[in-house]
């Protein structure tokens, strides 16, 4: 989520590539024996893996914010 509590959708293209290209990996490749590592779609991976790191970060920190401004105030000092 976003500061002003919108669903991020950051990473919904990059997902769509990734998920393209395995399809197509799969059916071309894999299905006709082809059980090397694929590489065809490495860089795609390698992309929707950055932008998941980076939105969960983002929504880690505002999730931390959150939490601080909603925590009680603590005892007044002496």
């Amino acid at each position: 989520m976003s500061a002003d509590g919108e669903k991020s959708v950051g990473c919904d293209a990059i997902r769509a590539d990734y998920t393209g290209c395995l399809g197509t990996w799969f059916r071309e490749k894999f299905m006709k024996g082809e059980f090397i590592p694929n590489s065809d779609c490495k860089i795609a991976f390698e992309q929707l893996r950055d932008c998941m790191q980076l939105q969960f970060q983002q929504e880690s920190e505002f999730v931390s914010k959150v939490a601080r401004e909603r925590q009680p105030p603590g005892p007044e000092p002496r």
